[in-house]
């Protein structure tokens, strides 16, 4: 047992890290226009965000499936 939990730790690092990387895109659109421009969006995704377009949160939104499904 103890070979299978050691062997796996990198695993649930790896997933961990994934599932807070999908969490932060996701915390990202609730934050606004200074959360896009924090953690490096452009301005265009900024403005957008400002002006109420649907376009960067369906973005951000697809962004962090690809880490979600990671951390499945």
């Amino acid at each position: 047992m103890r070979d299978f939990v050691s062997y796996n730790i990198p695993l649930i690092v790896g997933a961990a890290s994934s599932a807070i990387a999908a969490l932060l895109h996701i915390c990202i659109i609730f934050g606004g226009p200074a959360w896009y421009r924090f953690f490096g969006a452009c301005e265009r995704m900024a403005a957008g965000a400002a002006a109420g377009h649907l376009y960067p949160p369906v973005v951000t939104v697809g962004i962090a499936c690809a880490p979600g499904v990671w951390a499945a």
